[in-house]
């Protein structure tokens, strides 16, 4: 249990326990896929630390809309999803006079194995902020702390500035399997996933009059084209560029626009 003993070692902490039967109510109708999504957001988050020794409601979770949490919080719905995803994986915390999980002093930090999926993540997430920072265009932000159109914050995976008269792109880096997820809830996964970025594209637009260029990164192509077909589609309805990372670009012109004639 991620809450560990009290600040006497006479038991867990209530307050995590109360915590994590909520984490077990947020999502009973998500898809393992959608909890791997939430997991994983809040396990980057965890870069950064997480203060769980203050009470604050201050952290915003992109695939929970709608709410803020504290860091205690947070803390335990990842737990909860971990263990959802894979029961037997290994997720400890190391527990300190400050009453809490800690990361140097205060802050919390993930032990024992790292769960597999979310180093992959990881791994995926940095591989692409690190190419956009070598060879994209304009002033390339990574983790750009943003406003939203809910009057919260939030951490926009790239940051594009620069890149024409009143112009910037915001691009979000998913780990999306989309040949995992059931067909029935594709269209429910592409609307939460541009709910996301249209909160940051409705700031902009509204409140900064600037336009926005937006775009989703995903780490591979579906392999049924029907599906590949469905999910650009659904994104284009919402005016989201989609762009799978192990797919070159000469490979997209084929696709989209057919072997040129000469070939």
């Amino acid at each position: 249990m991620p809450c560990g003993s009290g600040a006497q070692g006479q038991g867990p902490r209530m307050d995590a326990v109360f915590y994590l039967r909520d984490a077990l109510r947020l999502s009973p109708g998500e898809s393992l896929e959608e909890i791997r999504e939430i997991s994983f957001e809040i396990g980057m988050l965890g870069r950064h630390g997480l203060d769980i020794s203050g009470p604050k409601s201050i952290h915003v979770v992109r695939e929970l809309p709608g709410r803020t949490f504290s860091a205690l919080q947070i803390i335990c719905i990842m737990y909860a999803g971990f263990k959802r995803i894979e029961p037997g994986m290994d997720v400890r915390g190391s527990w300190g006079r400050c009453g809490g999980w800690r990361r140097d002093s205060k802050d919390v930090r993930i032990m024992g194995q790292e769960p597999e999926i979310l180093k992959k993540g990881k791994q995926f997430h940095q591989l692409v902020q690190a190419e956009w920072e070598k060879t994209a265009e304009g002033l390339i932000k990574t983790e750009k702390v943003m406003d939203r159109q809910k009057k919260n914050k939030g951490r926009a995976d790239i940051f594009v500035k620069e890149i024409g008269e009143n112009l910037v792109s915001i691009v979000e880096i998913k780990n999306t399997d989309w040949d995992n997820i059931k067909l029935e809830n594709i269209h429910r996964n592409v609307k939460r996933q541009a709910r996301q970025i249209w909160e940051y594209i409705e700031y902009q637009t509204d409140s900064e009059k600037i336009s926005v260029s937006p775009g989703l990164i995903f780490p591979k192509i579906p392999k049924d084209p029907e599906r590949l077909k469905l999910v650009e589609s659904l994104f284009d309805q919402e005016c989201i560029q989609v762009v799978w990372e192990n797919e070159s670009i000469d490979e997209v012109k084929k696709r989209l626009m057919g072997k040129p004639e000469s070939e």
